[in-house]
């Protein structure tokens, strides 16, 4: 799976190296939580709720020390993952206010679900929904549903539920994408409005400076075949960034690609006109 991207150290792990980390034990409030249980509780709701997990990803960084456990094994506190689903049926939700084009193809993109947990305090535990491009076979984790719990007391007794209510909103989720990727494809856009959108995809916080050579090369000539046929839409600009960003493990954090995803999809969704509402905020 080429969506899972690290940096500061993080390693791509196996699930036995990931089941073999040590937990710390809980002191007062503070609860850890092993990271193999996140992520048998995502793989029990996705299984329940009629999900096939098609790929998964893993990865493992050496935590910071714990003042309340000086004799933690350090390595490996803080994880990453991410599972790629098989696409369930849509079904009709009442999320989206205008009628659907039906231009969303099955091989554009898939639904993933990216997990991640720190054991030295270095953030909550956490599970995300995205989508990943299949045509460019990258991510743009467009976290809308985004699930999180700090590491204190009836962790355990709450993640369940938090799990359950997100996992309940993937088929509303594959709708709110249908509609908004009908909606980029259907609008065209000349060269002076990519600029124009790529300054205000600056301004938004979906790219840096540095990077907009970078946009505007792959706008004007696709590394992949597949996108240099492709109509020039506000579709070909959303897989433009997304491409770009295949680097981000190399050179920023791959926590923030949700950001990232999140302002770009917040400048196109204005330029096309698409009408999302946010399902769950973070």
């Amino acid at each position: 799976m080429t969506g899972l991207m690290t940096h500061c150290g993080a390693d791509a792990a196996t699930l036995k190296e990931v089941y073999a980390v040590n937990t710390p034990a809980p002191v007062g409030r503070w609860q850890p939580l092993p990271h193999h249980e996140l992520l048998g509780l995502a793989k029990a709701h996705l299984t329940t709720g009629g999900y096939e997990i098609t790929e998964e990803a893993h990865a493992l960084r050496r935590g910071g020390a714990l003042k309340c456990s000086p004799e933690y094994d350090r390595e490996g506190a803080q994880y990453f993952g991410l599972l790629s689903l098989k696409k369930a049926p849509v079904a009709s939700s009442g999320w989206s206010k205008a009628p659907r084009t039906g231009s969303a193809d099955a091989n554009d993109y898939g639904l993933t679900v990216g997990l991640r947990n720190a054991n030295d305090k270095g953030f909550r535990a956490a599970v995300a929904l995205g989508s990943r491009v299949f045509v460019c076979d990258n991510m743009s984790f467009h976290g809308e549903v985004v699930i999180g719990r700090k590491h204190t007391t009836r962790i355990l007794d709450d993640l369940p539920t938090l799990m359950g209510d997100a996992i309940d909103q993937l088929v509303a989720f594959r709708g709110l994408q249908d509609q908004r990727f009908d909606c980029y494809k259907n609008t065209k856009i000349d060269t002076g409005t990519v600029h124009d959108i790529v300054i205000r995809a600056l301004d938004a916080g979906a790219i840096s400076a540095n990077k907009i050579p970078a946009v505007l090369e792959e706008w004007r000539e696709p590394k992949l075949d597949e996108w240099k046929d492709e109509p020039r839409t506000a579709w070909r600009l959303h897989n433009t960034f997304s491409e770009v960003w295949k680097n981000v493990g190399r050179i920023g954090p791959v926590w923030n690609l949700g950001d990232k995803s999140r302002a770009l999809h917040s400048v196109l969704d204005e330029h096309c006109g698409a009408d999302l509402p946010t399902l769950l905020a973070n």
